[in-house]
């Protein structure tokens, strides 16, 4: 069978969305000591062949650095040809954007079809070395790992940052391209129990992202679509909050400006009651009255006076 990819242009928007919600995520769930991520870069390089040359993932880290990452299957040396290609590439874009050298990092991230037996982490000509960090996903315990998540996925218990990372390279972490394939299926078919919707789409987008060599178009695709609901259902869900504050907002106007004119014409009855009863009572003016009641004129007694049917007193 042929080896698929996700098509470059649409690897290039999943990339984008799994690129903002990539920030402060750390590496050392995968056995890495390097900073935290700071955000990813794009991993279209400029080329002097013909051919594009193009890694899995750019990162820029907290430190400064900006580190190579790419995932393999197998063990090839001369794959450090191909490293140092991304590496001659990186520094020339970095250069002519900053005008200085970047510090580099190479991390090559193994399958568990990899043992770090079988690898060499170190290329020297001579007058050149490549060091090369390296990843064996064979060493995490896969069945643990995904023990945990599932039942804190199903039990609607929130993940955390590192066990986020952990979910999005689980499936490489299997032996064997049809056993990931597997994997990566069950793993889509998992996140259908996560409700807040921010951590579904770095989930797959990051499941899409980092399983590039493996995953068959079909659920591809499939994982592509849930994407794009997901963020369509997101923007309206906005909608519908804004909307709904918007509205509770008016109503909240509404019902504030009713309490007062209900307030103020409570205010006026009782007001009214009050001069009724001091003018019945005689024993003060109309003037007098208007000056005891907070807010009444006295043109305004004078007139409960004549409503009352008796003379003004002044």
């Amino acid at each position: 069978m042929p080896k698929e990819k996700i098509a470059y242009q649409n690897k290039d928007i999943i990339s984008k969305i799994f690129a903002e919600r990539i920030r402060n995520k750390s590496l050392r769930v995968y056995g890495l000591d390097v900073p935290d991520i700071v955000r990813a870069l794009p991993t279209n390089l400029p080329a002097i062949e013909a051919n594009e040359l193009r890694m899995d993932n750019l990162f820029l880290l907290a430190d400064g650095s900006l580190a190579i990452i790419d995932y393999e299957s197998v063990y090839r040396e001369e794959n450090k040809i191909k490293y140092l290609g991304y590496e001659s590439r990186v520094i020339e874009r970095y250069y002519k954007e900053n005008r200085k050298f970047p510090r580099l990092r190479i991390i090559i991230i193994y399958t568990a079809d990899v043992t770090r037996r079988q690898t060499e982490s170190m290329l020297d000509t001579g007058n050149l070395q490549l060091n090369i960090m390296e990843a064996f996903l064979s060493e995490l315990p896969s069945d643990k790992i995904k023990k945990i998540l599932r039942e804190k996925i199903k039990h609607g218990i929130a993940l955390t940052e590192e066990e986020m990372m952990e979910f999005i390279i689980l499936p490489l972490s299997y032996k064997g391209r049809e056993a990931q394939r597997t994997e990566i299926k069950k793993s889509v078919n998992l996140v259908t129990y996560i409700q807040n919707k921010e951590t579904l789409i770095f989930l797959l987008s990051g499941l899409l992202v980092f399983t590039d060599k493996v995953i068959d178009e079909e659920t591809a695709a499939h994982i592509r679509r849930r994407i794009s609901m997901t963020k369509v259902g997101m923007i309206l869900e906005e909608e519908r909050i804004h909307d709904i504050k918007a509205a509770t907002k008016a109503v909240r106007r509404k019902a504030a400006k009713e309490t007062k004119a209900a307030t103020k014409a409570a205010t006026k009855a009782t007001a009214r009651e009050t001069a009724e009863r001091m003018l019945t009572d005689g024993k003060l003016s109309v003037k007098e009255i208007a000056g005891y009641i907070p807010g009444m004129t006295v043109s305004e007694v004078e007139k409960i006076h004549e409503e009352m049917g008796q003379l003004p007193r002044v």
